[in-house]
């Protein structure tokens, strides 16, 4: 199930922490389930959507790619896992399908290249989840600019419960 967190794509918790001294970094994100297809197997999967600029800032997602490449500037290209992609029989430049349930609730899909293969230590990620860009995962899902997430990196671990409860109160939640 899709939920938006963001509809006005994080902009105003954005606006919020630019320039506090407490924030290491920020990205938006948009995250939900869906089904990637390839001509010889399917897998449910969790799609995130990610600005790979501000990803490479928030994770070392870009360091597990393994062939391929990081979500580079090529429309409709997907991330899978080493796992992942063994398991549907594909490689750098196969075709396949995100099949997903849009924010209206309608079933929706469009075709993809894998553009790049990670390979994780945490194996549940790396057999379920796929990374497409930002823009294509609100496209994909009907979202306009909302996002599902934006996560913030504090500088220390200390800053973390005051961030939290600062972001409370700017977002009124």
């Amino acid at each position: 199930l899709l939920r938006i967190r963001l509809e006005d794509g994080g902009r105003r918790a954005i606006r919020a922490l630019e320039g506090r001294s407490d924030v290491r970094a920020f990205a938006r994100r948009v995250r939900s389930e869906g089904l990637i297809s390839s001509p010889r197997s399917n897998a449910g999967v969790r799609v995130v959507g990610v600005d790979p600029p501000a990803e490479a800032r928030v994770s070392t997602l870009e360091e597990t790619v393994v062939r391929g490449a990081f979500l580079d500037g090529e429309r409709r290209r997907v991330l899978v896992g080493e796992e992942l992609a063994r398991r549907l029989h594909v490689d750098v430049g196969s075709k396949v399908v995100v099949s997903v349930q849009d924010l209206a609730g309608d079933l929706t899909g469009e075709a993809f290249r894998v553009g790049g293969i990670y390979r994780s230590a945490l194996g549940e990620l790396e057999r379920t989840t796929i990374f497409v860009r930002l823009s294509e995962s609100q496209r994909l899902f009907g979202l306009g600019e909302g996002i599902s997430e934006l996560v913030v990196v504090a500088r220390e671990p200390a800053d973390i419960a005051p961030l939290r409860r600062f972001l409370q109160r700017a977002l009124g939640e």
